[in-house]
């Protein structure tokens, strides 16, 4: 699926967040309340999401959150993603 068809998807009751390496106000994903029991994650490339990419997701109401201090691989970041939400 493509990005912008993606976040333009109905997310009904879901917890949305965005994974990226931008120095933004990132919060860490495992401190962020989950208040549904659906999340979804946005993990970019390898290269990270562009700018406008980022910007994007924050319009469609998208949290940008951190998986940490150091940049993992794709693969990886999926792996630490599914983790933290689980705790």
């Amino acid at each position: 699926m493509k990005f912008d068809s993606y976040i333009n998807e109905p997310f009904k009751d879901s917890d949305l967040f965005i994974a990226h390496c931008e120095e933004d106000n990132n919060q860490p994903l495992h401190s962020c309340v989950r208040l549904s029991p659906h999340s979804h994650i946005l993990i970019g490339p390898e290269g990270d999401f562009t700018r406008k990419e980022i910007e994007e997701a924050l319009q469609c109401k998208f949290l940008p959150v951190s998986l940490g201090r150091t940049r993992l691989r794709s693969e990886t970041a999926g792996v630490v993603a599914a983790t933290l939400l689980l705790q």
